[in-house]
């Protein structure tokens, strides 16, 4: 096996770290894309039920279900009970 040089280590690490550098930005701005739809959903209805965002977004229960959460946590958003079923309002 032949051992690598000190430049062609940097060389690795660069492509290493720009690789993740571009993969965590992507996902960052899939999320808040996913977020900015799922809040523009939830105010132009003045809430909306999980199954509206589901609908409205084309995003699996799993995927609204997690960003649901991750607004809440963030006092973005809060549930609200109306005949029996939970609407998720801004804030």
């Amino acid at each position: 096996v032949m051992a690598l040089n000190p430049t062609e280590w940097l060389i690795i690490i660069v492509i290493i770290v720009l690789a993740y550098y571009f993969l965590v930005r992507r996902l960052r701005k899939e999320r808040e894309r996913r977020e900015s739809l799922i809040l523009a959903i939830i105010r132009s209805r003045n809430g909306a039920t999980i199954d509206e965002l589901i609908m409205g977004t084309h995003l699996s229960s799993e995927t609204v279900s997690k960003e649901l959460e991750r607004l809440i946590a963030k006092g973005v958003i809060k549930t609200s009970e109306k005949e029996g079923k939970t609407y998720y309002i801004t804030t």
